[in-house]
């Protein structure tokens, strides 16, 4: 797969182009002409001399700029821009990261090439590619909660998890979302339907018997290009498209989602070497990189995963990586939430009980 080239998403500057020497007035004008929310100050080589925006020329009016004083009274001479050759991805979350809403595009001798609009990528459609939600656990480990209920219509902040997974797809484009059940598979496609509550495409496939964090993926149908996989006891904020073009623009096979995590030890470790202790540290914090339980898969790794058998997905990358095929880690800072054990049950529902088992058992979870 190539990655995608930065001219997609890069729009022509020519109308936004306000020659120096206009006034503030005109310039003004130009951008409501134009319907632009931002106007780029050129020297006669079109090299970048600065911008103005909606917020350059509320800040210009209230101190005191009139309309026939010259333009760059009013400009941002420093704006934030960008060589040619940047990848879309990597540009996209540049913009999300600074929070700007326009990137100006210059070469080596600062002349404009173009210019980003945050509204090209942010109306695009966000998702553009099926997703796959694994929910055919029993989520032994959240017993008692799960010997009624299946972990994923325990309910996180009065809504099952796995419809606050569904909704934060559909929220960023998603249409078509399949979910693989077992544990009580019946109550998640009696509650979840054909997805239309929620105003998406659902269908859940049945897994016959158990088959880990990968097995039911053998059950989709034909794939014509990559799809999302998500455990469906993980929450997360995280921007489903910035992760997608960078799984193009990396041109791996799988990306999976990492989180960097501290982890307090609460003894004194020792490090020992021929029965001789050689350092001692006092209950240190080790940091260390997990994965996140979210996937983008290419569609041609579906013939590598075995049809019916038990296979997770730690066996897929494992399998992948033998044959010196790309997985590639994909970095979040955003909120994530691996609902995995009890306490991180009532941790995401904001409780903080002394008693977890005793708690869990006298609850009701289902739904």
């Amino acid at each position: 797969m190539r990655a995608s080239t930065m001219e997609s998403i890069v729009s022509d500057a020519q109308e936004v182009l306000v020659r120096t020497g206009t006034s503030f007035g005109e310039t003004i004008k130009e951008m409501d002409r134009h319907k632009k929310s931002i106007a780029l100050i050129v020297d006669e080589e079109t090299r970048l001399l600065g911008i103005v925006t909606d917020g350059d020329i509320r800040r210009a009016i209230l101190s005191g700029i009139t309309p026939g004083e010259d333009v760059r009274k009013a400009m941002n001479q420093k704006p934030f821009c960008l060589k040619p050759g940047h990848a879309n991805g990597e540009m996209v979350r540049i913009m999300i990261d600074k929070n700007i809403f326009h990137l100006p595009i210059i070469d080596e001798q600062n002349k404009v090439k173009g210019l980003v609009f945050k509204r090209t990528f942010t109306q695009q459609r966000i998702v553009p590619c099926p997703v796959v939600i694994m929910a055919g656990g029993m989520g032994s480990r959240l017993m008692p909660l799960t010997e009624e209920t299946p972990k994923p219509l325990l309910p996180v902040s009065g809504k099952p998890i796995i419809v606050h997974i569904v909704e934060k797809f559909r929220d960023e484009g998603a249409q078509d979302i399949f979910i693989c059940v077992n544990y009580k598979g019946s109550m998640i496609e009696d509650y979840l339907g054909d997805g239309s509550r929620w105003r998406v495409n659902i269908t859940c496939i049945r897994e016959t018997d158990s088959l880990g964090t990968a097995g039911g993926l053998s059950l989709l149908p034909e794939m014509d290009s990559p799809f999302f996989v998500t455990n469906a006891d993980v929450l997360a904020s995280i921007n489903f498209k910035t992760m997608y073009q960078f799984h193009k623009d990396n041109d791996s096979i799988v990306t999976m989602a990492i989180k960097k995590i501290h982890l307090d030890v609460p003894y004194g470790t020792v490090t020992l070497k021929h029965n001789s202790i050689v350092d001692l540290s006092e209950k240190p914090s080790v940091e260390n990189y997990v994965n996140a339980g979210i996937y983008i898969i290419d569609n041609k790794c579906l013939k590598e995963i075995p049809v019916n058998t038990h296979y997770d997905m730690t066996d897929l990358i494992a399998s992948l990586l033998s044959h010196n095929k790309k997985i590639a880690g994909y970095l979040i800072d955003e909120d994530w939430t691996d609902i995995g054990q009890i306490k991180d049950y009532f941790i995401a529902n904001g409780e903080n009980p002394h008693n977890l088992t005793e708690l869990a058992s006298q609850k009701n979870y289902s739904t």
